[in-house]
This record gives C-alpha cells, sequence and structure tokens, in this order.
C-alpha cells in the first residue's frame, strides 16, 4: 500500500485481503475484506469494501465499485468504469471515461475500449454490450448484447438489442425502433 490513505480500512493483518495492490492517494481506501484487487492512480477503487479481483488503473478508475457484488472487473483509463456501483460485475473498460455512465442494476460481462465508449447512463438491461472505438454505443441506457465496432457506431442508440455496427459512424442515428 503506497500513499495517503491508500488501504486506510484495512485491519492489521487481515488475510482476508490477500493480493491487494493500492498505489495512489485514497486507492482502496474503503477495502476491508476483498481479496486480489489491484487500483492505481488517484481515488482508483475508493468504494471497493469486500468486492473480489478487480484491476483499476487510472484517474478514479473504479472508484464508485462496492457493495460486495462487483466482481473481476477491469478498468484501464482516467475515470475508467468509475459510476459503476453495485453487482458490476466481469466489466471491461479501456479509455478515458469508457463505461464512465454505469450508474446502477446489473451490468455484466460488458466490454468498452475507446474514449467514451459505452459512456451513458447503463442499466440492468445493458448486459453483454460490447463498443470498440471513440465513443461507439455513447447513449446507450439498457439495450442488451449489441455490438458497435468504429468510431461513433451506434452513437444514439439507448434501448435496441441484439444489434451488429461495424465501421464508422455505423447505425449512428438509429432510433431504438428494429
Amino acid at each position: 500500500l503506497i500513499g495517503y490513505e491508500a488501504g486506510l480500512d484495512i485491519e492489521g493483518s487481515q488475510t482476508a485481503t490477500d493480493g491487494t495492490v493500492a498505489v495512489g492517494y485514497s486507492a482502496l481506501k474503503a477495502l476491508t475484506t476483498g481479496s486480489k484487487n489491484i487500483a492505481i492512480g488517484y481515488e482508483a477503487g475508493l468504494a471497493i469494501d469486500s468486492d473480489i479481483g478487480n484491476t483499476l488503473l487510472g484517474y478514479e478508475a473504479g472508484q464508485s465499485l462496492t457493495g460486495g457484488s462487483a466482481h473481476y472487473n477491469t478498468a484501464i483509463g482516467g475515470l475508467a468504469l468509475t459510476s459503476a456501483s453495485t453487482v458490476s460485475t466481469k466489466n471491461t473498460a479501456i479509455g478515458y471515461t469508457a463505461m464512465t455512465g454505469l450508474g446502477g442494476g446489473t451490468v455484466t460481462d460488458c466490454v468498452a475500449v475507446g474514449y467514451s465508449a459505452l459512456g451513458g447512463g447503463l442499466t440492468t438491461g445493458a448486459t453483454g454490450a460490447v463498443a470498440i472505438g471513440a465513443s461507439a454505443l455513447t447513449a446507450l441506457t439498457s439495450g442488451a448484447k449489441n455490438i458497435a465496432i468504429g468510431h461513433q457506431s451506434m452513437l444514439t442508440n439507448t434501448i435496441g438489442n441484439r444489434n451488429i455496427a461495424i465501421g464508422y459512424g455505423a447505425m449512428d442515428d438509429t432510433d431504438d425502433t428494429f
């Protein structure tokens, strides 16, 4: 543990936090019993308490993950996965503000690669979304199992399900009625 208040809430020789690495101001500050978490960066993993197996690298990456059910997430980049909270599992966010809008509900198995990819206010229905490219699927809220590959692909899709868009701006002006 390196940094002011990094791992602050870990008690003494707590074996329940084995495999933990926290580097940076308030990185994993709230951690009590969660193991195998790695957080590097200012307030990375700030709220994680009993969650397991998260890898967070960047300014405020995974900052709000908490609740004992936010397991096995990977966030690389400033503000990546920063708004995710309880029951956010097995998500991968790579890029500045990737998956930053994840606000509530059970969101699992999503992949966001690129600036602001999957940056919308994701809810329970968004499970299984894949967004690769800057601003890909950035407005998505509850549409499930969408795949968007390319800069601003599926840019305005909010609730459409099971769509595939490949290419620069592909399906960027959809109205969710497919």
